[in-house]
């Protein structure tokens, strides 16, 4: 299942305001909301899984090295998106 992206996408495209930003901020507002994203899904995972607290502690660790690796994906995404957005704004 894989909604973070898909939500961050949704949430670019929906606000032209974001996709119209420049520079630096921009970067700090998308990995705000990229932040804010993970977290979100983190616990929804953590709610609907019902992992005991062995389960748990063999889990999360494996879930956040799988985040960490997934991470410049999702930078990636976000860069190729504004650099699109840009060559709308200059068509």
């Amino acid at each position: 299942m894989k909604f973070g992206p898909l939500a961050l996408a949704l949430i670019v495209t929906a606000f032209p305001t974001l996709s119209m930003a420049q520079g630096a901020g921009l970067a700090t507002d998308e990995q705000i909301l990229l932040k804010q994203v993970m977290t979100d899904r983190k616990a929804v995972f953590a709610k609907n899984l019902g992992l005991t607290e062995a389960e748990s502690a063999a889990f999360w660790p494996i879930y956040d090295e799988y985040e960490a690796k997934v991470k410049p994906l999702n930078d990636r995404f976000l860069a190729n998106v504004n650099r699109f957005a840009g060559e709308l704004r200059h068509a």
